[in-house]
């Protein structure tokens, strides 16, 4: 008997598995169903190939973590009507997919997995392909054959995450040994490793958890990291563990970022900081649209509302449906009630429709935070640590995100963000209307008038399209589908598992709608860079009574020499490159302090440099005038411009970009001994350009530069005609 029954207990586990595997073969193909049909009809004029290639794309995409079908091809959809005349459509498409499968997967694993990841993936088309072949040749597939296929190619992918994890716990060892191996200052106390481990994202959590990672260890690194930052700490030993940090990060896919919002999930403590973002959400009639984008009324029969209740519901719903649950026949179909029995099962439904309600609440509300923080965080990442100059957090200064704000401007809505850098203030404006992004431009010469503006009061438009917030809305509502919606809570085993998985699809799909290319980030660091300068060279050298003055126009525009210079000062910031102004703006703090005192300036050699800093000296004294002011820094950075411009006009049409300033000149100049002997007897003339020693020449002789040149062209037709 026991015989008969093990035979028959194998028998069904037999095809119990043979059902499985004819399920997700069956899937596949619905899937892969779905996918052509929607790629031929959003895309009919594509050949066969071109569409037999976007397919092939789509599903490499699909293939990656936490993607799904309605994702990829709402970005489909929005290159379409991006590119709707483009002949070239389909090879952008084909490009694009690529880039954000290459991107994923540089974001989970070092060069040296991604080889690993991209060899494992070709073996995998290549099995792919054999099989194929196989099957045209053969109309029967071997069940066994296809099982072990699959089982190998799991085993294979475990085994390359299991390297992958491997190699990232080594980093984490590694950058542990090196945090204790920091001052006992830098050691945080447990309550400061609590609270680190509670703002940790969810998206970090998961993937320190796929890691086999520790998230109290995890905490512990970053604690110290904001130690370190605090204090101001650049010692070797520092240095080694924010290296080590970062490499760690890079290998796990976590973004360095050290400021909240950090990523594309909703963080409740930016809402209670900002209240008119809340207010905001409630007014628009953009967010309106989402009210209905959660639906639970496919859960119709007592089975589905029983599992839905084992799952998201309380205990005390949980017991309600227990005390109903023999109100229903075999076939779930409600029974003949008692008045006691209607009352128990009304007292049911009443809390069933309250759960369903608060969940639908709660979900629709997240929504509406997703769409309203995605881009404060995109543009967050736009300015990360290594995009402004490439100086990390501590050295930059950088305080992002003062306060957010709404702005109301014509019929538009402004999100303005108010941050600073090295405590100097930096504004960027979103408008959520048309996705356009602009910022300040403290120095701004406006070339169809012709006149030059100092302040917060002119702003540049980046060229920068991100998406709008009906963009956002729109794309949420594409992506949150009914069938969505019910695979999601399908799956999830609790409460806590749906929210999590929920805000993987939601910031995935986010992230995915904004373009986070190289030259975006570079354009906005430029513009970033540009404004600390300009306001580095006010606070510098124009103290409050002149720097308030020139606020007024008229002053700047009705004297041509104060123009002059800050034509050429504009001219200068709009066309360098980020590291070119980030040494100027050294340079004039260095300017600053070597000037600072009349006593030490007396003691100069050189008599060119003596004249120079004394009279910069004298002209900061709050009695100078803003004209005499302007003449002495002319005169200072007249030394260092590759073209004279003390009598001539400038006219930027006439110039190229690296045709004006010496940054290097300046640097050198700014480090030469001062107490040594004159530059021209000396050795340290070496250090600068032909041009530059031209310049100083002339200075030393009472020349102008012309007549230093006239000098130079006679002794060459001199030295020709001895010749």
């Amino acid at each position: 008997m026991p015989a008969v029954e093990n035979k028959e207990n194998k028998e069904n586990n037999i095809n119990s598995w043979r059902k499985n595997i004819d399920s997700k073969v069956d899937k596949e193909k619905s899937l892969q169903n779905s996918i052509q049909n929607a790629t031929i009809k959003l895309f009919p004029n594509f050949s066969t190939e071109e569409k037999v290639n976007i397919i092939t794309q789509i599903n490499n995409y699909l293939k990656l973590p936490g993607r799904y079908i309605q994702g990829i091809f709402a970005i489909l959809v929005k290159l379409k009507k991006e590119n709707p005349t483009d002949s070239k459509l389909a090879q952008i498409i084909i490009n694009h997919i690529k880039k954000l499968n290459e991107r994923t997967v540089l974001d989970v694993t070092n060069k040296k997995n991604k080889k690993l990841i991209l060899n494992w993936k070709n073996t995998q088309k290549e099995s792919y392909r054999n099989k194929e072949l196989a099957k045209s040749t053969t109309k029967t597939i071997d069940i066994k054959k296809k099982s072990e296929e699959f089982i190998k190619i799991n085993n294979e992918s475990k085994e390359a995450i299991k390297i992958i994890n491997i190699e990232t716990q080594e980093k984490f060892k590694r950058t542990l040994e090196l945090q204790s191996s920091l001052k006992p200052e830098y050691q945080p106390t447990q309550a400061q490793i609590t609270a680190k481990v509670q703002s940790l994202s969810p998206e970090t959590k998961a993937k320190l958890k796929s890691s086999g990672l520790s998230e109290n260890d995890y905490a512990k690194l970053l604690a110290s990291k904001d130690s370190l930052f605090s204090a101001g700490d650049t010692s070797q030993e520092s240095r080694d563990f924010l290296d080590s940090l970062k490499e760690l990060n890079q290998s796990l896919g976590i973004r360095d970022l050290d400021q909240m919002p950090n990523s594309f999930s909703v963080d409740k403590q930016f809402f209670k900081d900002n209240p008119d973002l809340v207010k905001h959400i409630w007014e628009s009639q953009d967010f309106k649209a989402l009210d209905n984008s959660f639906d639970l009324s496919w859960l119709k029969n007592f089975k589905e509302v029983s599992t839905f209740v084992e799952k998201f519901g309380d205990e005390n719903l949980k017991r309600l449906k227990s005390q109903i649950s023999p109100f229903f026949d075999e076939e779930w179909r409600l029974k003949q009630l008692t008045p006691e029995e209607k009352k128990i099962f009304e007292t049911f439904l009443s809390s069933f429709q309250a759960i369903k309600q608060q969940m639908t609440w709660v979900s629709t509300n997240m929504l509406k935070a997703w769409a309203m923080q995605a881009p404060i965080v995109a543009l967050y990442h736009y300015l990360d640590q290594d995009s402004i100059g490439l100086e990390n957090l501590n050295q930059q200064n950088r305080q992002f995100w003062d306060r957010t704000d709404i702005l109301t401007e014509w019929e538009d809505k402004i999100l303005k963000f108010s941050g600073k850098i090295d405590n100097k203030p930096i504004n960027f404006y979103f408008n959520l209307n048309t996705g356009k992004l602009q910022c300040d431009d403290h120095l701004n010469f406006n070339k169809d008038q012709n006149r030059i503006s100092i302040g917060e009061t002119t702003r540049t438009d980046l060229n920068i399209q991100l998406p709008s917030q009906q963009d956002l809305t729109t794309l949420l509502q594409e992506t949150l589908t009914p069938e969505t919606q019910q695979e999601l809570l399908k799956t999830s085993s609790n409460m806590q598992e749906y929210h999590q998985n929920l805000n993987q699809l939601i910031s995935s799909t986010l992230e995915w709608s904004f373009n986070f290319d190289p030259l975006i980030r570079s354009r906005i660091s430029m513009q970033t860079e540009k404004n600390l300068t300009s306001q580095e060279f006010s606070a510098d050298f124009l103290p409050p009574h002149i720097s308030s003055q020139l606020q007024d126009e008229r002053i700047i525009n009705n004297n041509p020499q104060i123009k002059k210079l800050f034509q050429i000062l504009d001219f200068v910031s709009e066309n360098s490159t980020s590291d070119q102004l980030i040494s100027m703006r050294k340079s004039f703090k260095k300017l600053t302090s070597l000037i600072s005192s009349r006593q030490e300036l007396e003691k100069i050699a050189d008599p060119i440099i003596k004249e120079q800093f004394i009279k910069l000296h004298e002209s900061l004294q709050n009695t100078s005038t803003i004209a005499n002011r302007t003449e002495t820094m002319f005169s200072f950075l007249q030394i260092f411009l590759k073209q004279d411009f003390s009598k001539n006009e400038f006219n930027p049409q006439t110039l190229t970009k690296n045709n004006i300033f010496d940054f290097i000149d300046l640097e050198n100049f700014l480090k030469t001994p001062l107490l040594d002997k004159d530059l021209a007897t000396s050795l340290y003339y070496k250090n600068f350009s032909e041009p530059f020693n031209k310049r100083y020449f002339a200075k030393s002789q009472n020349l102008t530069e012309n007549d230093a040149q006239t000098a130079d062209k006679q002794l060459e037709a001199e030295l020709l005609a001895f010749a």
